[in-house]
């Protein structure tokens, strides 16, 4: 089919992606010259009671454009969605449909991402799957209309991390100009690497303080045993003499 959606890459509507998907199939609509009939400008032609062979034939054009209009929508929501618009009679009662249920859905679904996005802890992940896991829910507030800019970002990225990036985000704060969250990451990255070598290092040096406290005490053992026996040994001479 010339003017298909198979043309563009649509992918189908679900909860998480309502704002994505509307754009795309509204600007495919309009680029086709079929936006009219979701607005519900392009309305029926009239069909008298003795109509023209031009009449009738405007009249069956019409209605063939509303049928590839329909046809465009439901292949273009997930199979679960069909039943919602599959008794609407024309586009623009399909379109309304989706429209009004997914704003519902998207109300909840944003209050759902945010507090996902500012309850968001590093814990044990490292810096880069933290990061990946940071963007992945901004991208799902993006999708449906709640973009974070990137001083969100940023606290939100910092205000997740563990103490032992307390001074980092101190300096950080205390800047005049902040960095956008890509810097950011690049700069976490860094910090990781000598958070994690200061981890090594520490807990290094601390098996060597064991270990040489250990040989110590062995060795005071073994002192104290050699000079109890000579002790004993000495007094068993002067018992002799």
């Amino acid at each position: 089919m010339v003017d298909g959606l198979s043309q563009i890459a649509i992918k189908k509507l679900n909860k998480n992606n309502f704002q994505v998907w509307k754009f795309r199939i509204m600007n495919f609509l309009m680029g086709k010259g079929y936006w009219e009939f979701i607005t519900g400008d392009d309305t029926k032609p009239p069909l008298p009671e003795s109509p023209t062979q031009q009449q009738i034939q405007a009249n069956k054009t019409w209605h063939e454009k509303i049928r590839k209009v329909l046809y465009w929508l439901s292949v273009s929501v997930s199979d679960s969605m069909i039943v919602h618009i599959q008794d609407a009679k024309s586009p623009k009662q399909a379109w309304n449909t989706l429209v009004k249920m997914y704003s519902t859905n998207t109300q909840a679904r944003k209050m759902q991402l945010k507090q996902e996005l500012h309850n968001l802890q590093k814990n044990k992940m490292n810096i880069s799957d933290y990061s990946i896991k940071v963007k992945n829910l901004a991208n799902a507030l993006a999708s449906i209309g709640a973009p974070v800019d990137d001083e969100d970002l940023m606290a939100v990225t910092l205000n997740g991390l563990e103490k032992d990036y307390s001074q980092f985000r101190t300096s950080i704060i205390v800047r005049e100009t902040f960095p956008n969250f890509q810097d950011l990451i690049t700069l976490l990255i860094s910090e990781e690497m000598k958070v994690v070598g200061t981890s090594s290092n520490g807990g290094s040096q601390e098996s060597v303080f064991y270990s040489n406290s250990n040989r110590s005490r062995s060795r005071g053992v073994k002192i104290s045993l050699r000079g109890q026996h000579e002790s004993s040994h000495g007094g068993h001479h002067q018992h002799e003499a």
